[in-house]
This record gives structure tokens, C-alpha cells and sequence, in this order.
């Protein structure tokens, strides 16, 4: 992954995950975010009951994006990514606790679970690089 990418993650906090509703139609939801760059995993804290954890279950499949903490209009920056939630149990999830938590300690006094995303592509629109300029990342497909 891009050095820019891990950077952007590493230094906001909110991300908008958008899942499938029950219609097929998009269902989006802000929320906290830590993330893992390691294993490109992206870590968020919601309660199993919410309506998105309840649709995620179904249908673990997402798309989100995330724009700075603080915008610069003159500097265009943000994130589109993709990614799957995966289960509780998923030996992927191991640290999700550890790292989320690291981030944001008082996160510890409020119910809910953590829930992982490993993401699967990512796009970079980097203003500050250039007008336009996209820096792309795919997870490498496993060989069989």
C-alpha cells in the first residue's frame, strides 16, 4: 500500500461505510475508524442490534470513503475504499480490539463490539500532489 494512503489513514478519524439495505439499496453510516496497516484492516465500533450491523451480517460487503478531518477546498484529499466485514472469530480480527482502543481509549465506557474490514481497493484523490492525481491499491488475490 501506498505510503500516502497509510499516512491519510493513520491521521483521520471518521469514515462513511455505505452497505446494502433490504431493498438492495445503499444504507451509509459514519463512524469512528482505526485503522491496522499491517494487514490493511480498517477497525470501527457499533452495536450488533444497530440496523447496518444487522444488514453487514447479511451482506458483509462495503464501500466507504473518508475526507479529512480537516478540509482544505484548495487541496482536494480523500479516500474511496472497498472491503468485506468480517466475522467475529476471523483470525484477522485478533487485534481489532487492541488497535481501536489504542486510538480511542474512552471508546472503552461505550457498548458496542469492534467489527473489522479488510479492505479489498482502495482509490486516492491527492489534491496536493497535482489536480486530479489518483493513487489506486488492490489487496493481491491469493493463489490457490
Amino acid at each position: 500500500m501506498d505510503d500516502s494512503i497509510i499516512n491519510f489513514f493513520e491521521n483521520q478519524s471518521v469514515v462513511t461505510i455505505c452497505c446494502a439495505g433490504e431493498n438492495g439499496s445503499p444504507y451509509c453510516f459514519p463512524c469512528f475508524f482505526a485503522f491496522n496497516k499491517r494487514q490493511q484492516l480498517l477497525y470501527f465500533k457499533t452495536s450488533p442490534t444497530s440496523y447496518h450491523a444487522v444488514l453487514m451480517a447479511k451482506n458483509p460487503g462495503v464501500v466507504g470513503s473518508v475526507l479529512p478531518d480537516k478540509l482544505n477546498v484548495l487541496a482536494l484529499k480523500g479516500v474511496q475504499l472497498e472491503g468485506v466485514v468480517l466475522e467475529p472469530g476471523n483470525e484477522l480480527t485478533v487485534n481489532s480490539s487492541r488497535i481501536y482502543y489504542k486510538k480511542y481509549p474512552l471508546a472503552l465506557l461505550l457498548p458496542g463490539e469492534i467489527y473489522t474490514v479488510e479492505l479489498t481497493a482502495i482509490k486516492m484523490t491527492d489534491g496536493n500532489k497535482g489536480f486530479g492525481k489518483k493513487i489506486s491499491w488492490a489487496r493481491p488475490q491469493a493463489v490457490l
